[in-house]
Formats: structure tokens, C-alpha cells, sequence
């Protein structure tokens, strides 16, 4: 689970800029604001990226999975849902078992 970084690539997603830097802030909007196509680029590759890699039901799988690794690291993970590294996917034990 990560932030504006993870999410923001440069010129591919979003344009980047240092915090508390006036100019570079200043140059990047007249930028944008200069090359609209470039603009619209941008947008659509985060829009794509985001309806992608963040739909409530991959982010509430994330989350199951991240809860289930800390109780893990405590002792304390409840051993009915295994959480697949692979693809961040949690499957229910007794129904993946059932399965093979």
C-alpha cells in the first residue's frame, strides 16, 4: 500500500515536482497548460491505471491481506484465509482445499 509515488510516474501517469520548489511547480502547470494533448495523455493513463490496479474489490483483497500478514508476524493470523503472494489474492482455506 504506497502513495502518490506508487501511483504517479513521471510523464506517464502525472508530472512530479520537489515540494516547496516554486518554479518547478510553476513550470511543470505552464507546461500542461501549454501542451494539451500531453495533458489528456496524462489523464487517461492515470484514469486507465486507477480503474486497473484499484478497484474496491482488489483494494479490499489488499487489505485483507495485509491485515492477515501483521497478525501473522504477531502469532495471531487466523488460519481459515491464506493470502497468495503471487497475485495479492486471499482464498479461503477450506475452499481451496475442497478444490484440489
Amino acid at each position: 500500500m504506497g502513495g502518490i509515488l506508487d501511483l504517479i510516474k513521471e510523464n506517464e501517469t502525472g508530472v512530479l515536482v520537489a515540494p516547496r520548489d516554486s518554479d518547478q511547480i510553476a513550470s511543470s502547470v505552464i507546461r500542461l497548460l501549454q501542451d494539451p494533448a500531453f495533458s489528456n495523455q496524462l489523464g487517461e493513463r492515470l484514469r486507465r491505471e486507477v480503474f486497473d490496479d484499484f478497484t474496491e474489490d482488489l483494494m479490499v483483497k489488499k487489505i485483507h491481506c495485509l491485515y492477515q500478514e501483521l497478525l501473522a508476524e504477531k502469532g495471531l493470523r487466523d488460519d481459515k484465509f491464506l493470502c497468495l503472494p503471487v497475485d495479492q489474492n486471499c482464498v479461503n482455506i477450506s475452499q481451496h482445499n475442497s478444490n484440489n
